[in-house]
């Protein structure tokens, strides 16, 4: 239907005005399409806000909202739908539930340090769960990379979601942040020597930071992570 005061609608394959019959058909099209939506919606298609589980974690049969309430917390309770049959006693179970560094810290050095992570349901997590846990206790299988989860760390873009993660706060608790992330991907990718090493001169170099920071005029501060890359290249992933 036109606006009172305009003509009626264009077809923009012939540039005439749409007959009453051709309106009618699209009426009815647009109608068709609101009602196959709904219906998708209902049987779990992202209508609303709503969306479902996909991939690995549809398959498992998860609840949505019990795995929203307990993933972060314990990620390992994922472990006996990723190896079926696994004993919660065995020593591989132990490895895998100890694994030394947050799996959550993981997933954001590895998937938000090159933009937004798009993220449309806690079954997102629960599939890279799946990824991390299947590599690290199958045969052959993808150990953790400490270089390049340093590279990501300090190259994280300000639009990135670990950017972001890095930057909330103030400079106390982006200091604890940097730290921990830093802590996480080295204790899971260096051998436990070298990563005690590069933990404690992270460390002294943050104190470093944070003493010079109290001397600058807000809008002169820069955030740990500028601070370093500026101060310490022998911490700099080469």
């Amino acid at each position: 239907m036109a606006y009172p005061g305009t003509i009626g609608p264009i077809d923009e394959s012939t540039g005439l005005q749409k007959t009453q019959q051709q309106i009618n058909n699209d009426t009815a099209s647009l109608l068709s399409a609101q009602q196959q939506a709904a219906s998708a919606g209902a049987t779990g298609t992202n209508a609303g806000g709503l969306s479902p589980l996909t991939g690995w974690a549809q398959n498992q049969g998860f609840t949505p909202e019990l795995l929203a309430d307990n993933i972060y917390d314990s990620p390992w309770w994922m472990l006996p739908y990723v190896f079926q049959g696994i004993k919660t006693d065995s020593p591989g179970y132990q490895a895998l539930r100890d694994i030394g560094g947050d799996p959550m810290a993981l997933y954001n050095i590895i998937y938000g340090s090159n933009g937004m992570i798009p993220q449309e349901s806690h079954g997102d997590y629960a599939n890279f769960l799946n990824e991390l846990y299947s590599g690290l206790g199958t045969a052959g299988g993808q150990g953790i990379n400490a270089r390049q989860l340093l590279a990501n760390i300090f190259g994280a873009g300000s639009d990135s979601t670990l950017g972001q993660v890095m930057s909330a706060g103030d400079m106390s608790q982006q200091t604890r942040t940097l730290y921990n992330l830093i802590r996480d991907a080295t204790n899971m990718g260096l051998n436990p020597l070298a990563a005690s090493g590069y933990q404690s001169a992270t460390a002294r170099a943050l104190d470093d930071y944070g003493s010079s920071m109290l001397t600058k005029n807000a809008g002169d501060t820069v955030g740990p992570a500028e601070y370093l890359r500026q101060n310490r290249p022998d911490l700099m992933v080469r």
